[in-house]
């Protein structure tokens, strides 16, 4: 039966509704919505994720922030480093500088940097400090989860997790959030904010963590709150990922093979669009490299950043 009384503004709630009403199966007394998103969730969250990040030219990209000191190699990255589009440091007004290109591994010199696992590594050592922003493709292999028990600390910017959510797990994975959706669920409004730090034991006593956005929220809504925490994206997804999951409930509970292809129709539908939405989503830009780029040493750093930039 899908639950009427669930807040329609989560994501979360409304990926698992979906799951309850295309399935049209009395699955409440079989599997909880802990148990949707502990089993099925996850792996219709990767499916569709892949196919969409291995078939379009605008993937989604997040980004981290790496405090680099002299003589040190290596460095932790978020768990959900899929693949790493640049290495960059940043001037004051936020633009790219220059960018820290990796080698071949054989290469005289040493690759530069490269990935062991959610490490970044410097080969040679760095000589100095620097602060450096990574920019990558995530995985959505976070917990996600929806509560109303979060709470929105006055600078609008922390909140802290609530330790049992209403439905979901808690991640307990150093910046295990980081890149995600914080979405904050008040009387009269609704805010999502890109979450930027995560600490997963900053109140040992609660079992519980907080995390930080990027930018503060508009509404001042501090104090006890309704939130969730879901990968980038998901907001847009929500048809494909529950139709992935209701696919794979159904053949594990033997429905007709009618039913099961006209469900898988519409799946490939939702998932055709989301994958147009994401190759015209930087239109500007053109879906293809027809001419020299950044990595192009005859025309440099003027090809990306246009006449205005001077070396």
């Amino acid at each position: 039966m899908v639950d009427r009384a669930a807040d329609p503004r989560s994501i979360v709630n409304t990926i698992l509704r979906r799951i309850r009403f295309y399935l049209d199966e009395p699955v409440d007394d079989k599997y909880t919505d802990n148990d949707l998103l502990d089993l099925v969730v996850p792996s219709a969250l990767q499916e569709v994720w892949g196919y969409l990040h291995n078939t379009s030219d605008n993937p989604i990209v997040a980004s981290f922030t790496i405090d680099v000191t002299s003589g040190t190699k290596e460095y932790v990255l978020p768990p959900s480093v899929q693949n790493v589009h640049a290495l960059v440091k940043l001037d004051d007004s936020g633009s790219w500088q220059y960018e820290y290109k990796p080698r071949s591994k054989h290469n005289l010199h040493g690759p530069m940097w490269f990935l062991e696992g959610n490490n970044l590594r410097w080969d040679p050592k760095p000589r100095t400090a620097e602060t450096l922003t990574i920019y990558y493709t995530p995985t959505p292999d976070q917990t996600i989860h929806y509560t109303d028990g979060g709470v929105l600390e006055a600078d609008l910017t922390t909140l802290t997790l609530d330790s049992e959510p209403t439905v979901g797990f808690l991640d307990s994975r150093e910046n295990g959030y980081v890149g995600c959706v914080l979405r904050v669920i008040g009387p009269h409004v609704t805010e999502s904010r890109i979450i930027s730090a995560h600490d997963p034991w900053s109140n040992s006593s609660l079992d519980t963590g907080e995390v930080t956005v990027r930018q503060a929220f508009t509404r001042n809504i501090a104090g006890q709150v309704a939130y969730e925490i879901f990968p980038p994206g998901s907001a847009c997804f929500t048809e494909a990922i529950a139709l992935s999951a209701v696919l794979k409930l159904g053949a594990q509970r033997g429905i007709s093979q009618a039913r099961m292809r006209l469900l898988m129709d519409q799946f490939r539908q939702a998932r055709r669009t989301e994958a147009q939405r994401l190759e015209n989503m930087m239109s500007r830009t053109g879906k293809s490299i027809e001419r020299a780029t950044i990595d192009n040493p005859e025309l440099g750093l003027q090809s990306m950043f246009g006449s205005w930039w001077t070396p």
